[in-house]
């Protein structure tokens, strides 16, 4: 079957965590913005949409929807970021 862009299909591979009795969620299907599946959320959250995922859980027979959105947006300055790193490490320290 050929995969449509965007989509990842983890269908086999339980997540991390047991939910209803021990039986794993499944990530079914898990899409970028602009995929099929995605229009109602990026129309809902614009450019504050990172991704969109179904997960499955096989004995309560439920699908559920999660979307990943952008909350909050600042200013970050990687440079400043390696120099801290750096300083911690030559001083003996761990982050």
């Amino acid at each position: 079957m050929a995969q449509e862009k965007g989509l990842t299909d983890y269908s086999t591979k339980p997540l991390p965590g047991q939910v209803g009795g021990g039986f794993p969620v499944l990530l079914v299907k898990s899409l970028s913005p602009g995929a099929p599946g995605t229009k109602q959320w990026q129309e809902r959250y614009g450019d504050r949409l990172v991704r969109v995922r179904y997960r499955g859980n096989r004995k309560r027979r439920v699908r559920s929807t999660t979307v990943e959105i952008i909350v909050e947006e600042a200013y970050w300055d990687p440079e400043g970021y390696q120099a801290y790193k750096l300083a911690m490490f030559n001083n003996g320290h761990s982050i």
